[in-house]
């Protein structure tokens, strides 16, 4: 990451509704890392958009998205998962993330 970038926290809270999780890759290409966001109330299920790479910062990601899901008062934390193209910044993460939650939820996967 150039020194020149400001810096991002890995999460945002960018209106009462937007949630900005960085994805912690950062690279010529991803800046600071890959923006990822929660769309919708924490309290209840939510919309993820986009993920992350699969490295070097995956696990990383995974744990400060989870921190954010586990505010979630209902059942399945996420409604959909939606992958907005098809960089590997973007969706490589998507097992992992599935991976990470498949034994309390099964989001549904939509395709753009």
């Amino acid at each position: 990451m150039s020194p020149s970038l400001p810096f991002i926290p890995p999460v945002t809270i960018l209106t009462p509704f937007v949630t900005r999780v960085l994805g912690h890759n950062p690279g010529p290409y991803t800046l600071q890392g890959t923006n990822s966001y929660l769309i919708g109330s924490p309290k209840l299920a939510r919309v993820l958009i986009d993920t992350t790479n699969r490295s070097p910062g995956l696990e990383t990601y995974l744990c400060h998205l989870k921190s954010q899901l586990e505010q979630c008062l209902v059942g399945c934390p996420l409604s959909a998962i939606i992958l907005t193209h098809w960089h590997p910044d973007h969706t490589e993460g998507i097992s992992g993330v599935l991976l990470f939650f498949f034994f309390t939820w099964r989001p549904t996967v939509v395709r753009c």
